[in-house]
């Protein structure tokens, strides 16, 4: 995502062998907490749901408390 020439925020995501796991998601700070997350965790969830993935994996880095 984008604002004017500035990242907003990322997620990085993969289907492999019919599992769709999100490797990597990212808000920056002045933008969490206004539903970006949520919006970008939706569209990996109708992009899975178009391929036929059913079985999905996030992993959180243990001390990641925001996450």
């Amino acid at each position: 995502m984008r604002d004017g020439s500035s990242h907003l925020a990322y997620d990085v995501n993969s289907i492999m062998d019919e599992k769709g796991p999100v490797n990597s998601l990212y808000v920056d700070q002045p933008y969490r907490n206004e539903g970006i997350g949520n919006k970008l965790m939706e569209s990996w969830l109708n992009w899975m749901e178009i391929n036929g993935v059913s079985d999905f994996e996030i992993l959180v880095s243990y001390g990641n408390k925001d996450a």
